[in-house]
C-alpha cells in the first residue's frame, strides 16, 4: 500500500498479518537522502583491518552509515543472516530495521541514489562494486524479499536483548530450565524477597544478622524504616560495579567465607605492628609517671598516656571524640615549651600519640568492615532467597545477564557459544557504543574477538565519546577511547583509515558553529596539564577553525540557526556568571 502527499512517501507491507513500514514519512525513493561526503568508488573496507571504528558526532548521520553499511555487505552477497547489528534501545532497533528494509526497497526500485554510492563503499569485494546498477537493484530485491519473508530473523537487536539470546542458548549448560523467561522488575523480585526474609523464611541466622544491622542502624539513624533500608541495600548488589567486582572474585557472599575473613581481621587488630611499638612507648612513659605527677604540663602527659591505653586496651570505653586521640593537637603545639619534661618523656608521648593515630585509622577501617561484613552475609542470605524466586519460577533477572554470561565465559568459547544458540554471525555493526558498560565490553569482545579472528569478517562500531551520558549505569567511554590502542583493545585489526563522521545535517549554522567553539575554548583553557589536554583533545578536538566550518555543517541549506543559553546557578555563584559572560 502506499499513500503520497508533495514530499513524502510511504510504504508499507502486510505479510501474514504484520505491518512492516518500509518508508517513513519524509524519504522519497528517487531522492539522495544525505550529500555524501565520500564518493570516490572505492572501499573503505579493508580486510587486513577489519575492526572499523566510526568516531561520529550528533546529527552527521550515524543511522545512516550504519544502514549503507549493512546493506553494502547484503550488496556484496553477503547471508542477512550473519550479520548482527546492535543498538541501544528498542526505538533505535526499530529505526534501524526500518532503515534498511526502505533503502533495499528503493534500490530495487532504481531510487536512493545516494545511498547507493555510499553503500558501495562498504562492499567487501571488489568484484561486487563494479557490477552495474541494474544486478544490484536486483539483488536488493532478492535481499528485500528474503528479509521480509524472515522478518523476526532479521538480527537488529538491543544489546540487552542479544545478551538475553545468548543467555537463553546456553541455559542447558549453565543448568537452568529450557524456556527461560526475563525478568525486568528487580524492584519487585527485591521487595519480594525482602518480605520473605524478615517474616517466613526468618532463621536463628538470619534473626541475629538482622539484630546486628538493627543496632547499627539504631545508632546512627533517628528514624527510619527496616524494610526500606535492607531494600535499598540490596538493590545496590544489582549495580553493575558491585557485579563486576563480584565476577572477578573480589566480593564474597558466602557467609562461611565473611566469617573466616572477619575474623582473620580481628585476629590482626591484636598483632598488628603498631601495638608493639605503642607499647615500648608507654613503657618509657611507666618509668616517669612519679617525676611527671610534680612537674608543669606532666599532668597532660599522664592524662594522654592513659588515654592511650584504654584506647589500645578497651577502645569501646573511651568516648569516640577521645579514642585514640593521645595528646591534643593544641598540646601538641605548645609541646616545644615544655621544658621542664623529660626529654625521653616528651618524646615517648609525642612518638606514641602519632602511633596511636595511625593504629586508630586501621582500627576504624577494621570495626567499619566488620560491621558491613555482616551487612554481606545478611544481602547473602537475601540473594540466596532471590535466586531460590528466580529458579521456582524459571527465570533470569535482566540486570544479572552480562555477569552471568561473563562468568560463564572463557577464552576461545566465541564459536562454541553462537553455535550452540545457533548462530553464526561474520559481521557485527554496534551503535551507540561510547555508552557500552564495562561488563557488557568483557562479554562482547570475547565474541568480537573470535569473530574477527577469521578472514573476510568485519565488525563496525559507531559512537560518540562526547555523547556518553550512562556513567550511572557503567557506561565507559574509555572502552571507545582505547580501541586501537594496545593489543587489549584489537590494535592488530584496528582500520586507522576509517573515516569519522563530522558533518551535521541535523542543525543549522550557527548552533555548529556555537558547539564547535565551545569545545575549542574548553580545550584552549591554560590551566590543563599536559596529560589532561591531550585527552580532552582527543574527546572534543574537531580541527575546526572559522574558515573551515562549512565542512561541519549543509551550508547550502542550513544557514541561520539560533542558540539560547541560560545559566542556573545560587546566588553569589561568581565562577557561573564568568562563565556565562565568557560563553
Amino acid at each position: 500500500t502506499t499513500k503520497k502527499n508533495r514530499s513524502s512517501e510511504q510504504i508499507t507491507c502486510i505479510y501474514q498479518k504484520k505491518v512492516v513500514p518500509l518508508r517513513r514519512k519524509g524519504f522519497n525513493k528517487n531522492s539522495i537522502t544525505m550529500s555524501i561526503e565520500r564518493g570516490s568508488g572505492g572501499s573503505l573496507i579493508d580486510l587486513h583491518k577489519p575492526l572499523n571504528v566510526c568516531r561520529a558526532s550528533a546529527g552527521t548521520g550515524k543511522t545512516f552509515t550504519l544502514a549503507a553499511y549493512y546493506v553494502g555487505l547484503l550488496l556484496s552477497g553477503v547471508d542477512y543472516r550473519s550479520i548482527l547489528a546492535i543498538t541501544f534501545t528498542n526505538k533505535a532497533t526499530a529505526e534501524m530495521r526500518e532503515r534498511i528494509m526502505g533503502y533495499l526497497y528503493a534500490i530495487s526500485q532504481g531510487g536512493e541514489q545516494g545511498f547507493l554510492a555510499r553503500a558501495k563503499e562498504f562492499m567487501i569485494s571488489q568484484e561486487s562494486r563494479v557490477k552495474s546498477d541494474e544486478v544490484l537493484q536486483q539483488r536488493a530485491g532478492e535481499c528485500f524479499n528474503a528479509m521480509l519473508l524472515d522478518y523476526d530473523n532479521v538480527q537488529v537487536q538491543t544489546i540487552d536483548s542479544f545478551l538475553q539470546t545468548l543467555l537463553s542458548g546456553l541455559a542447558s549448560i549453565l543448568k537452568m530450565d529450557v524456556g527461560l523467561q526475563t525478568e525486568l522488575d528487580i524492584q519487585h523480585i527485591v521487595t519480594t524477597a525482602v518480605d520473605q526474609l524478615i517474616t517466613v523464611e526468618m532463621t536463628d541466622e538470619v534473626q541475629r544478622l538482622i539484630e546486628d544491622y538493627l543496632m547499627v542502624k539504631l545508632d546512627n539513624d533517628t528514624r527510619w524504616d527496616m524494610r526500606k533500608s535492607i531494600r535499598e541495600m540490596a538493590m545496590e548488589m544489582y549495580n553493575e560495579s558491585v557485579q563486576m567486582l563480584e565476577a572477578e572474585g573480589q566480593i564474597e557472599f558466602e557467609a562461611e567465607k565473611i566469617e573466616l575473613w572477619r575474623n582473620k581481621i580481628e585476629e590482626s587488630l591484636g598483632t598488628h605492628p603498631l601495638r608493639a611499638d605503642i607499647e615500648a612507648q608507654l613503657a618509657v612513659l611507666a618509668n616517669y609517671e612519679a617525676e611527671l605527677a610534680t612537674i608543669p604540663n606532666g599532668k597532660a602527659v599522664l592524662t594522654a598516656q592513659q588515654n592511650i591505653r584504654t584506647s589500645l586496651d578497651t577502645p569501646k570505653e573511651v568516648k569516640p571524640n577521645d579514642r585514640f586521640r593521645g595528646l591534643t593537637d593544641g598540646q601538641i603545639e605548645k609541646s616545644v615549651k615544655w621544658t621542664k619534661l623529660p626529654q625521653p618523656a616528651l618524646e615517648a608521648i609525642l612518638r606514641a600519640t602519632e602511633l596511636i593515630r595511625q593504629y586508630g585509622i586501621i582500627y576504624n577501617t577494621a570495626q567499619l568492615t566488620i560491621a558491613f561484613s555482616r551487612d554481606m552475609q545478611l544481602m547473602g542470605a537475601l540473594r540466596t532467597l532471590i535466586q531460590r524466586n528466580l529458579t521456582e519460577t524459571n527465570c533470569a533477572l535482566l540486570a544479572q545477564t552480562a555477569n552471568t554470561l561473563y562468568k560463564a565465559l572463557k577464552q576461545g568459547d566465541a564459536d562454541f557459544i553462537l553455535e550452540k544458540v545457533g548462530i553464526r554471525y561474520k559481521h557485527v555493526l554496534i551503535d551507540e557504543f561510547q555508552d557500552t558498560s564495562a561488563l557488557q565490553w568483557r562479554v562482547i569482545s570475547q565474541l568480537l574477538r573470535d569473530i574477527l579472528a577469521n578472514t573476510g569478517n568485519t565488525v563496525l562500531i559507531v559512537g560518540d565519546i562526547k555523547q556518553s551520558i550512562y556513567r550511572w549505569r557503567n557506561g565507559d567511554w574509555h572502552i571507545m577511547d582505547a580501541l586501537g590502542k594496545d593489543e587489549t583493545h584489537f590494535q592488530n585489526a584496528y582500520n586507522p583509515a576509517f573515516p569519522p563522521l563530522r558533518r551535521n545535517f541535523r542543525s543549522s549554522e550557527n548552533v555548529v558553529k556555537f558547539n564547535l567553539g565551545l569545545f575549542k575554548y574548553i580545550i584552549e583553557q591554560p590551566e590543563w596539564s599536559q596529560q589532561e589536554r591531550e585527552l580532552i583533545q582527543a574527546i572534543y578536538g574537531e580541527d575546526y577553525t572559522e574558515e573551515t566550518i562549512d565542512a561541519f555543517y549543509q551550508s547550502d541549506k542550513k544557514k541561520g540557526g539560533i542558540v539560547r543559553f541560560r545559566a542556573f546557578s545560587q546566588k553569589g555563584d561568581e565562577m557561573v556568571f564568568d562563565m556565562f559572560n565568557t560563553i
